[in-house]
């Protein structure tokens, strides 16, 4: 994962103002290809990492308790997704060992969204439920006085106590916090440019399909940063960094047409010179949005498609058809942007001849490239809740290290015996692969 994790970067400028001093440190970066702690690992070498995060001996943890001697930090904040919540415990047992008396405090989305069954965890002394920018902060400033009841969104433990504040309402305005501080990077000389250009220019989205955590942390609600405040920040990054490829993180880049064409016009004012990507729905893209975006620079966009069974996408709750995906890939070929898609597979209610319908939608779609995951039930979605009640994953998880998409076992497609299961998910990832090896770039299993 060797880019700036803009989360902590969001939260770092934030604290900064206040007149605190944060290193962002990425444990996760590596500048040598075999680290065990890359995001993609959880998938194409897990047993690696299982046995890496297991294995006291392992020499990313050695590097991460010399980092924490080297900074000396007052108080210690990690995020954790899902998959990565067992790594970053790990790291909160390091920092005890190092100094038991080191405020750890736990953000992101698994924490927030499980925060009773992290903060039961001896080694986390806070949980951040939600957006932490203000959250954190009035923690930080609160320590002197040991002072947090008042403070909304915060769950902590006094003595043997528990104590979960209020919820904090979510950032009206993102124009109100300031753009991520990458400046606060840990060993920033070894980032190369592109890795400072991951951007996010929104927060939530305002769809509800039910493998997605999303309406569950932010409401349903959405809300932008002002076009002027990313431009002004891409222009920054190319000053500072010498970036000129940029990717938008945003659940979905096109939810607003007045935006996307705001923020495109204004790149074409200022003529930067740069490149960029961005995610979206095929229902919110227009031929004009479309055209503008490769005029201002886009060269890839990557939409949702899931499935090629029509019935697949209805379980879903996508509210697209396949015609509709059909249509929307074309219109955007049409304009010369790559376009790449993402796919699932391995539903409960999914038959072998829904899948190969989908195999075979993936490859008339004629994609520039493509990404395929088996499903996995999260914290906070509908499909965990479908999971649970139909008994195919436990009420009170603790595995959480195995919740990675492309884990086999949580294929549980209807007619597929589990003793077929293996050699049928093998089947259809070499299918996959064989379409993506037809298309011009090149394909990922993630």
């Amino acid at each position: 994962m060797n880019y700036a994790p803009i989360g902590l970067c969001q939260i770092a400028a934030v604290v900064k103002i206040h007149g605190h001093e944060p290193v962002v440190y990425n444990a996760d970066f590596c500048d040598q290809e075999h680290t065990i702690l890359q995001n993609y690992h959880f998938t194409q070498r897990h047993n690696k990492y299982l046995t890496a995060l297991f294995d006291e001996q392992e020499s990313i943890w050695e590097e991460i308790k010399n980092v924490i001697i080297e900074v000396n930090p007052d108080i210690i904040g990690i995020t954790a997704m899902t998959a990565s919540l067992r790594s970053a415990l790990n790291i909160a047992a390091i920092a005890k060992e190092w100094n038991p008396n080191v405020p750890i405090v736990f953000g992101g989305a698994h924490p927030t969204l499980m925060y009773q069954d992290v903060i039961n965890n001896e080694n986390v002394d806070f949980v951040v439920r939600g957006e932490g920018e203000t959250t954190f902060t009035e923690l930080l400033n609160g320590f002197d006085r040991q002072e947090f009841f008042h403070i909304h969104g915060l769950t902590f433990r006094t003595d043997s106590v528990v104590h979960h504040n209020p919820d904090r309402n979510i950032i009206k305005s993102l124009s109100d916090i300031p753009p991520p501080d990458r400046s606060t990077l840990y060993n920033i000389e070894k980032y190369r440019a592109i890795d400072f250009g991951f951007m996010i220019s929104s927060r939530g989205c305002a769809f509800h399909c039910i493998y997605c955590s999303s309406p569950k942390i932010y409401n349903g609600r959405v809300r932008f940063r002002t076009p002027e405040s990313i431009v002004n920040e891409i222009e920054h990054i190319q000053r500072e960094y010498g970036t000129t490829y940029f990717k938008f993180l945003d659940d979905n880049f096109t939810q607003r047409k007045d935006y996307v064409l705001q923020f495109c016009d204004l790149l074409m004012q200022r003529r930067l010179d740069i490149h960029w990507w961005c995610m979206s729905r095929v229902d919110m893209l227009t031929a004009t949005m479309a055209e503008a975006m490769r005029e201002a620079g886009c060269t890839d966009i990557w939409v949702g498609i899931e499935s090629g069974s029509s019935k697949i996408l209805s379980k879903l709750q996508k509210g697209i058809t396949t015609d509709l995906i059909r249509e929307k890939v074309a219109l955007l070929k049409k304009s010369g942007l790559n376009v790449g898609g993402f796919f699932m597979y391995g539903f409960p209610w999914e038959s072998k001849e829904d899948i190969e319908e989908t195999l075979k939608f993936a490859e008339a779609l004629a994609l520039d490239d493509l990404q395929y995951n088996i499903p996995v039930p999260l914290p906070g979605t509908k499909l965990m809740i479908e999971f649970q009640n139909a008994g195919l994953i436990m009420q009170d998880q603790t595995d959480w290290e195995n919740y990675h998409q492309g884990n086999p076992a949580f294929f549980f497609s209807r007619d597929v015996p589990l003793s077929e299961r293996d050699e049928f998910v093998g089947y259809i990832q070499n299918q996959f692969r064989q379409i993506a090896d037809k298309t011009k770039g090149f394909h990922k299993n993630i």
